[in-house]
C-alpha cells in the first residue's frame, strides 16, 4: 500500500526537531489526517505529537520490536489516505553501529528525511554541514534563525555548498520554548495553552509544507502487512490502566495489543482518588511522575487498600518504573519521605543520577509476562534508586542495563513490578497476561 511519510530528523540531539516536527504535525492537521510517529524509546516527544494531531503517537524502535516489528507497527498505524510524520530520535546517524538510528528507521520504511539543523550559531558553515548528510536526506529546515539576513546566509551555505533544498527558516521565538525538567522535557499537558498552536502558526508562516507533502507523496508503496491482523479475541477481562499526571508513560503499541487480545480497557486516575473497577481483570501502573505527586498519592488510600487486598487475592497487576515506585514501601524525595503501597519491602530514594539505556532481561522464573528461560529487550529511564530493606523474590536477572542490583522484576503473587519498560506485544508477553487474567477470572 501507498503510505505518505517523511522523517524529520537532527544533526543531533538539541536542534529543536522535536518542535519543529510538532509544528509540522499541527500545521498539516488542518488539511490532512496526520499520523505522528517518533523513533526510539522517547514517551515524552509523543505526548506533544498527539496534542498536535489529536492522535497517539507510535514508537518504532529496533532495538524494542526489531525490524519486521517497526515495519508492522508503521503499516498498522499510518493512514493511506492521509501523511505520517516520523520524528527522529538524536543525530541522523547516532544508534548506526547497533542498528538502531533513525537512518535505520528511514531505511526500513523507504521514507524520505528531512534534516533540521540548529542554525543558531553558524552561517554559511550551515553547507558544510549539511554537506555530510546530502546523499540521504531530501530537504533542510534551518532553525533558530535570528534575523531574514541570517536565513538567507545559512540558505545560500546549504544550497550551493551543499546542494540540497531548503524548506524553510524558522525563527528563533521564545514562546515555543519548553522548559525541561529532570527526565527531559515538560509534557504537552504542561505547557501554556495556545502553545501548539504558536508552533503550527510558527511552520506554516515559515516551512514550505506543500514541498514536504510533496516529497512525503512521493515515497514508494510498502509491500508488508501488520502482524496478527487475523488473530483470534483471547480474552474478554478488563484491563485497568492508571493514567493521570503521575502515570502517562506507555507505549500505544501495548495499549493496542491489549485490545486486539480483547482486553475491555480502562482508564483510571490515582492521582484523583479513583479505584479501578471490581471488574478489573488486569491492573497496570506505568511509568511517570509518582514523586512529584506523593501527597494525592498517599491520599488515595482506598485505591492501596484495594491493591493490598487484590494483589494477595491473586490479581494480576503490572508495573513499570513509575509504577514500581508507587507500589514500594515509601518514596523519598528530597528528605520528604511518603508510604506508598508497599507491596514490596524496597525503598525508592530519588536522585540526580541518571539511570538510562537499553536492557536485555533473562526470565530465571514464570512471571505475569515471560516464561522461565525467555528474554526480554527493555529500556530504563529513572533517577531513583532502590533499597531492599528485606528478602526480595525477583522474575529476571538483568543481562544488560542496570535494574536492582542486577536484577529486576520484583514479584509478589501475580503482581510483578520492574524498571525496565517493554513493548509488550513483541515478546508474547500480551497472550501470557490474556491466559493469567483468564485464570483469575474463573476464580
Amino acid at each position: 500500500m501507498h503510505f505518505p511519510r517523511a522523517v524529520v530528523a537532527g544533526v543531533s540531539s538539541g536542534v529543536g526537531k522535536t518542535m519543529v516536527s510538532t509544528g509540522i504535525m499541527a500545521a498539516l492537521s488542518k488539511k490532512y489526517v496526520v499520523q505522528p510517529f517518533k523513533v526510539g524509546p522517547d514517551f515524552i516527544d509523543i505526548t506533544f505529537h498527539k496534542s498536535a494531531t489529536g492522535r497517539p503517537s507510535i514508537n518504532l524502535d529496533v532495538w524494542l520490536m526489531g525490524s519486521d516489528g517497526v515495519i508492522s507497527s508503521f503499516v498498522r498505524s499510518a493512514p493511506a489516505a492521509g501523511i505520517s510524520i516520523i520524528e527522529g530520535v538524536m543525530g541522523l546517524f547516532d544508534g548506526e553501529l547497533s542498528g538502531n538510528s533513525t537512518m535505520g528507521v528511514a531505511r526500513l520504511l523507504s521514507a524520505p528525511v528531512i534534516l533540521v539543523l540548529d542554525c543558531s550559531a553558524m552561517g554559511e558553515t550551515a553547507g558544510a554541514v549539511v554537506r555530510g548528510f546530502r546523499d540521504v536526506i531530501r530537504g533542510v529546515i534551518l532553525n533558530n534563525t535570528s534575523s531574514k539576513s541570517h536565513c538567507d546566509m545559512c540558505r545560500w551555505g546549504v544550497e550551493q555548498l551543499a546542494g540540497v533544498k531548503v524548506l524553510g527558516c524558522v525563527p528563533r521565538d521564545p514562546a515555543v520554548t519548553v522548559p525541561e525538567r529532570h527526565l527531559g522535557l515538560r509534557m504537552a499537558h504542561e505547557v501554556p495553552p495556545g502553545f501548539i498552536k504558536g508552533l503550527a502558526k510558527l511552520v506554516e508562516d515559515n516551512v514550505d509544507l506543500d514541498e514536504l507533502v510533496r516529497i512525503a507523496y512521493e515515497s514508494p508503496e510498502i509491500n508488508a502487512a501488520p502482524d496478527g491482523a487475523d488473530r483470534v479475541t483471547i480474552t474478554d477481562s478488563a484491563a485497568y490502566i492508571a493514567f493521570d499526571s503521575a502515570f502517562n508513560f506507555y507505549y500505544q503499541e501495548n495499549i493496542d495489543a491489549l485490545e486486539r487480545a480483547g482486553f475491555r480497557v480502562r482508564f483510571f486516575s490515582p492521582t484523583a482518588g479513583d479505584v479501578y473497577g471490581s471488574d478489573a481483570g488486569l491492573v497496570i501502573f506505568g511509568g511517570g511522575y509518582p514523586e512529584l505527586f506523593l501527597d494525592e498519592l498517599a491520599g488515595n488510600q482506598a485505591l492501596m487498600n484495594a491493591l493490598r487486598r487484590d494483589s494477595a487475592a491473586g490479581l494480576p497487576i503490572y508495573a513499570e518504573c513509575g509504577g514500581l515506585m508507587y507500589l514500594s514501601k515509601y518514596i523519598d524525595n528530597g528528605g520528604k519521605r511518603v508510604n506508598m503501597v508497599g507491596l514490596f519491602d524496597v525503598g525508592i530514594e530519588m536522585g540526580r543520577r541518571l539511570t538510562l539505556g537499553y536492557t536485555v532481561l533473562e526470565a530465571t522464573r514464570d512471571s505475569l509476562i515471560a516464561a522461565r528461560g525467555g528474554e526480554l529487550r527493555g529500556h530504563e529511564f529513572h533517577y531513583s534508586s532502590p533499597l531492599l530493606l528485606g528478602p526480595a523474590e525477583f522474575a529476571y536477572v538483568v543481562r544488560r542495563g542496570k535494574g536492582i542490583d542486577g536484577f529486576d522484576g520484583l514479584i509478589s503473587h501475580n503482581t510483578l513490578a520492574q524498571y525496565s519498560h517493554l513493548i509488550l506485544a513483541r515478546s508474547g508477553s500480551i497472550d501470557r497476561l490474556a491466559n493469567i487474567s483468564n485464570s483469575y477470572n474463573r476464580k
